[in-house]
């Protein structure tokens, strides 16, 4: 520990947004002002190093920015563009951190890594906190860029986290299993639900099922082009059950349009942009009877995690962290259209009486990911790094 007052460095490929009046806002509650509270309450002060661009007049924003927090924000790149700042960002980087005492690195992410090279050459005391795998997210990408910048990211991130002394998982086993470290593990989910009470479900079924997934639409990986397909084998096994499939996220929804067009979908789909995190993804949730995240990447999903709060019941993708949180008989491959599509129905056949204990069993799950489960596994993972090892 140096003379200098404490001060923890955290650094993430996040795109924040600024506003005239110099707040730093992000996009759909990923980074509230209350996620920095645990780092403040241990290091008394935080540097945010991030990506950021101005807002954009229509985006539903919250504030990160606040008390003891401080941000470096570099140009708001995106894929490729990364690779080619490498060395303008490594000074940035090295900048940032010559004041900090302590660093947290959220991986996957290339100024994460950054800091990871940099506190083992100057001896800092880090830890990287793991939230995704970033094979499955390049791999599934979209671009060819992605797809051949995949093996290099993942052994990168592989090669930080068998070297990190200490590494906080979003999962309990996934991401353990890809991506091992020989230093201190702890576990502990960056989702953080709210403990209050919960309407109750309706008893009698709807008699236009809703069906709903939150992801942002710049890429296939939330598998939202998966869903469409099964939904219309699903219309067509099911005599044109009526139902409607709405879809919450940032993004342009142009080419799932398109596609929900030329699957007879068109009346039955709604993309319904972004809702603020908290209550009103909450309301939305609570008239949802069938929530799907058939994901080609995922760490341990927020939105599967509060669907399952309010008491919907899920089916998902057997991507990252998802069979962690859903039962067997709710989960497909991912991209397997119609092993998603029989799992739909075989949810919709399910009596009353058993869609009930499901909707419990969901809230039951959840409990493990509400804040006063999750904050003393998070101020371990702090406390350690705190004692410098």
């Amino acid at each position: 520990m140096t003379d200098r007052m404490t001060q923890c460095a955290f650094l993430v490929d996040h795109i924040f947004r600024t506003d005239q009046s110099g707040n730093v806002l992000t996009m759909g509650g990923k980074f509230p002002y209350t996620t920095w509270e645990p780092y403040i309450k241990k290091f008394g002060r935080v540097h945010v190093i991030a990506r950021g661009q101005a807002v954009n007049g229509d985006e539903l924003l919250s504030v990160s920015s606040g008390p003891d927090v401080s941000f470096t924000l570099l140009p708001a790149k995106r894929g490729a563009a990364r690779i080619t700042e490498r060395f303008s960002r490594k000074r940035l980087v090295s900048d940032a951190l010559a004041k900090a005492t302590h660093v947290v690195a959220r991986l996957p992410s290339e100024l994460g890594l950054d800091a990871c090279a940099i506190c083992e050459k100057w001896n800092i005391p880090y830890q990287i906190e793991l939230v995704a795998c970033p094979w499955d997210a390049l791999r599934n990408h979209g671009t060819l860029a992605a797809r051949l910048y995949a093996p290099v990211l993942a052994h990168r991130t592989k090669t930080a986290v068998a070297k990190a002394p200490s590494v906080r998982y979003v999962t309990e086993k996934f991401l353990q299993s890809r991506y091992p470290s020989r230093g201190k593990n702890f576990v502990a989910s960056n989702v953080a639900l709210p403990q209050h009470r919960l309407p109750s479900r309706p008893s009698e079924p709807a008699t236009i099922l809703k069906f709903g997934t939150i992801g942002a639409l710049h890429t296939d990986l939330k598998g939202v082009g998966t869903a469409l397909h099964a939904l219309s084998i699903v219309r067509k096994n099911l005599n044109n059950l009526p139902f409607i499939y709405e879809v919450v996220g940032e993004g342009d929804p142009s080419r799932f349009k398109e596609l929900a067009d030329t699957l007879g979908l068109a009346e039955q789909v709604r993309f319904v942009g972004v809702k603020r995190a908290g209550e009103e993804i909450f309301r939305w949730l609570d008239q949802v009877d069938i929530y799907l995240q058939p994901s080609f990447q995922e760490g341990l999903p927020r939105a599967t995690i509060e669907a399952m709060s309010r008491g919907c019941r899920c089916i998902g993708s057997t991507a990252g962290g998802i069979p962690e949180l859903l039962a067997a008989n709710r989960l497909h491959a991912p991209g397997d259209h119609a092993a998603l599509a029989r799992r739909i129905e075989d949810c919709i056949a399910s009596s009353a009486e058993s869609a009930a204990q499901e909707s419990s069993h969901n809230r039951t799950v959840s409990e493990r990911y509400e804040w006063a489960s999750l904050y003393p596994l998070r101020m371990a993972s702090l406390d350690y790094l705190l004692s410098g090892q």
